[in-house]
Parts: C-alpha cells; sequence; structure tokens
C-alpha cells in the first residue's frame, strides 16, 4: 500500500474517534461536527439491535460494565478498527496493511483493554465488542 494510501486512512479514520469523545481542553462530545446529543445518540443502541448497534457502531460491555464501541473498516490489502470507551474518555484506532490484518488488529485491541491503559488519558484512543470478553452486548 503506498504511504499516501496510509496516510489518507489515517486522517479519515482519527477524526471519527476525536469527534465521540471530550477533547482534551474540556470540549463536548461532537467537537462542534456533531452535536453532544448527535454523539449520545450514535452510542446508543438502537430499537430491534439487541442492544449491539448504535448509529454507525457496535455496541458490547467489557466485564467491569463499560460500554464499548467500535467500527471497522476493510478493502483489499488493508484492514482499520477504531474502539472507543466513552466513558472512560479513551479510544484506539488501529490499522493494518494486507487482507488479513484483522487479527493483528484484534491483538493490539485486546491488548489495550487488558493493559489497563484504556483509562481517561491527555491522549485520544478506540475497541470493539469481540474483543471484550465476559457479558456483553455486543456483536458475538
Amino acid at each position: 500500500m503506498e504511504v499516501a494510501a496510509r496516510q489518507a486512512m489515517a486522517t479519515s479514520t482519527a477524526p471519527g474517534l476525536a469527534v465521540a469523545l471530550p477533547g482534551p481542553q474540556g470540549e463536548p462530545p461532537g467537537r462542534g461536527v456533531l452535536s453532544p446529543a448527535g454523539v449520545r445518540l450514535a452510542l446508543t443502541a438502537a430499537p430491534a439491535t439487541d442492544g449491539r448497534w448504535g448509529l454507525g457502531y457496535g455496541l458490547g460491555l467489557l466485564p467491569g460494565g463499560d460500554v464499548l464501541a467500535y467500527h471497522e473498516g476493510a478493502n483489499h490489502g488493508w484492514r482499520a478498527g477504531l474502539a472507543l470507551l466513552p466513558d472512560r474518555r479513551a479510544g484506539i484506532v488501529v490499522l493494518a496493511n494486507g487482507d488479513a490484518g484483522g487479527d493483528a488488529i484484534d491483538a493490539v485491541v485486546q491488548r489495550w483493554v487488558a493493559s489497563g491503559e484504556a483509562t481517561i488519558a491527555r491522549h485520544t484512543r478506540v475497541v470493539r465488542s469481540r474483543w471484550s470478553r465476559g457479558p456483553r452486548r455486543g456483536r458475538s
């Protein structure tokens, strides 16, 4: 994959993470792109989804009860994963080259969640339900 394509993926995925979380200077979720109410709606389970889907996000629960929101993307030659822990104001975006990059993304996100670094931090990161363990509302 060309460097320009990887850069385009990073610059198009990171704002999706940033807009869903409060800003580092106390800016509300939405950052002027969406209203805070619109962000809450996107991160709330839609009717008839068994609690599994918001608007554009898959939803799940971590064993401790934290909500996990996620979104994935893929095309020939690349994979992308965005995961959010909105209550912790944390998220992660992981990009991988190759059609089999999903396994690498899963491993990175699982390690991030298990490490305890998925806490309120000065930086912004994201997760998805198959990365969580235990009871959850997310996709199986």
